[in-house]
């Protein structure tokens, strides 16, 4: 199960996810992830996969080049 905070988190990244028109597919690119079927089961609050710190911190590096 996932926490409120994470929640929160998992919200914020797929609101910046859509908001640059960049798909699932395109972040499980990113994160080196097997399929793009992960970031949508991570997305959803029915199952319990959620972005490691890793993970996290890629996304963090990919969205402040795309800011400045």
């Amino acid at each position: 199960m996932k926490t409120d905070f994470q929640l929160r988190v998992i919200n914020i990244i797929r609101e910046l996810r859509q908001g640059q028109n960049a798909s699932q597919a395109y972040v499980a690119e990113l994160l080196d992830l097997r399929s793009s079927g992960l970031v949508g089961n991570i997305e959803s609050p029915r199952f319990p996969h959620k972005y490691t710190l890793k993970q996290l911190s890629v996304l963090c590096a990919v969205s402040y080049t795309h800011l400045r």
